[in-house]
């Protein structure tokens, strides 16, 4: 497998032209190349004596731009691109047949599955499968995770569309979740309330951010009809959504599993999620 370094786009020339025939998958970044590989063979028919070399990019618009510049030249190239929230800003997508749109979120999200957090259980509590799955209570930790995210991918969406400039995603779930208290035991409701006001503290920092929010848009005089147009209009397409797991930041989904597989077996960081996802890889498209 190729080292996890990003190439110019002069040194990507220079491996088309070493091998017409080899495939060549462009991707966003480094993370995971493993586990692209392992998905290059669902979406493309290949020789068993086919070898694929991986290309990070570093960014979306970057494997836009080269597919726009070398689709005529070349024919052995495909692209993966995360779906991030395109569908929901009117962000232009790419219709191509060697054009691919992963349909979460991100990578990320392809990793925080009951499958991932069952094996771990199993493993570490030396359970067998229906016990670890019983005791996970995976489905319920979802429900609660998709219901404390509605209003907060909102508020990202928002941000985003009106161009406010507040930090919202790479900053990670710990600013939105109070970890040690909201996510013990989520699924019972246990060690989440608030005793002053009786309300989830995760919540109530989601609102926070909201307030945040508002306040920036007062700062830069975006119209208060606006603002709330903005918002309500998104709403509307999230709570009317089929999948919100989906949308969720695989970036926080990972942080928060990894946390909540913490009360059950100790040491489970995110890199160990990350890797049991790989080896738990389901379809991706």
């Amino acid at each position: 497998m190729d080292k996890e370094i990003e190439y110019s786009i002069d040194g990507i020339e220079a491996l088309l032209k070493m091998d017409l025939r080899r495939r060549f998958l462009i991707i966003e970044d480094c993370k995971g190349k493993g586990y692209y590989s392992n998905l290059f063979s669902q979406i493309l028919e290949k020789d068993e004596n086919e070898i694929l070399r991986i290309i990070s990019l570093g960014g979306k618009e970057k494997v836009k731009e080269f597919y726009k510049e070398k689709k005529e030249s070349y024919k052995n190239l495909c692209y993966l691109v995360d779906m991030d929230y395109d569908d929901f800003l009117n962000i232009e997508k790419i219709e191509d047949d060697s054009f691919f749109y992963l349909k979460k979120y991100t990578l990320e999200n392809y990793f925080v599955n009951e499958s991932v957090g069952v094996t771990l259980l199993c493993n570490r509590l030396n359970l067998d499968y229906s016990d670890s799955k019983n005791k996970l209570q995976y489905e319920n930790w979802k429900e609660f995770i998709e219901k404390e995210y509605k209003s907060l991918i909102t508020s990202f969406l928002t941000v985003r569309e009106l161009k406010m400039g507040v930090p919202c995603i790479k900053d990670g779930a710990m600013q939105y979740f109070s970890i040690s208290r909201c996510l013990k035991n989520c699924p019972q409701r246990k060690n989440c309330v608030d005793n002053e006001n009786k309300q989830l503290k995760c919540n109530k920092n989601i609102k926070i951010y909201y307030k945040r929010i508002k306040a920036k848009a007062i700062e830069k005089n975006i119209n208060r009809r606006q603002f709330h147009e903005t918002f309500f209009k998104h709403k509307t397409s999230i709570e009317n959504h089929p999948d919100i797991f989906s949308l969720i930041p695989g970036k926080h989904l990972i942080n928060l599993y990894s946390f909540y597989l913490q009360n059950f077996c100790g040491n489970i960081n995110e890199t160990l999620v990350k890797e049991m996802g790989i080896q738990k890889c389901p379809d991706l498209l």
